[in-house]
């Protein structure tokens, strides 16, 4: 105790603040050599059911899923690094986006056999390729819409038997790309078969009255319905729909999974 008071004593760190400062040197070392690269806040965030929509020459859509609901758009351009030009879902307006589980964005103004880039925000959080590059798609040439065949249409109700209204409704036709749309107010929507394009030629996909189909309905609750159909049985479908159940009407039966 004596020795205490007359002695110089070495100074002790801590145990705390020794802890902070090696998780702190940890810290400054990885991020300046880059021996565990930090994930970006925009990475941690991804998405689901990415596809490309109701391509033509002149305009493209956007569909994907978010985990939670969210505020959702794209920014895109010719240039991977000129993301210059931004869309809005197509429920949004300008001056109000509202929060979605499944988002539509369309892309318009576009020009023909063009290579565009793009990326997703989602309530302010980038969305790209895990590589950190952008998504990409290319516009078809000029095509001719010539298509004796009547538009798919339908509609869509609650259980309770209100209509459901902005629900997306996607038609899925195999080789080609999906066709989307909104259902209206009344829980009706209807789709034009005039513009069915291929993936693989990029060229419009001939249609036949005995050719199936498959559609989906997304609500913004967590269900979904799913119907299977041909083409000589969907303007309209053969009865009004209930979302969150599915509906087999091949075969000539109209079957309720």
């Amino acid at each position: 105790t004596y020795s205490k008071y007359f002695f110089p004593q070495e100074p002790k760190i801590p145990i705390p603040v020794t802890i902070v400062v090696v998780f702190l040197i940890i810290f400054l070392l990885a991020r300046l050599f880059g021996l565990a690269p930090l994930r970006s806040r925009g990475s941690k965030k991804v998405v689901r059911q990415l596809r490309i929509v109701n391509p033509s020459h002149n305009q493209v859509g956007i569909f994907w899923q978010s985990d939670e609901k969210e505020t959702g758009w794209v920014i895109y351009g010719q240039g991977e690094q000129a993301l210059d030009k931004l869309a809005l879902d197509e429920r949004d307006i300008q001056d109000k986006r509202n929060l979605f589980y499944n988002h539509l964005v369309a892309l318009k103004n576009l020009k023909p056999d063009t290579k565009y880039f793009y990326k997703i925000v989602n309530n302010s959080q980038l969305i790209e390729e895990k590589d950190g590059k952008a998504f990409s798609f290319k516009t078809p040439s000029n095509l001719s819409f010539a298509s004796n065949l009547s538009p798919a249409y339908g509609k869509i109700i609650r259980e309770n038997g209100d209509p459901l209204s902005d629900a997306i409704i996607l038609l899925f036709f195999e080789k080609a790309y999906p066709i989307a749309t909104l259902s209206k107010a009344t829980g009706e929507w209807l789709i034009p078969l005039n513009l069915i394009l291929n993936k693989d030629t990029m060229k419009i996909q001939t249609i036949h009255l005995d050719d199936k189909l498959t559609i989906e309905i997304f609500g913004e609750e967590s269900k979904k319905t799913q119907i299977e159909v041909d083409v000589s049985h969907i303007s309209p479908l053969p009865q009004t729909i209930i979302f969150g159940k599915s509906y087999n009407f091949l075969g000539g039966e109209n079957v309720l999974s």
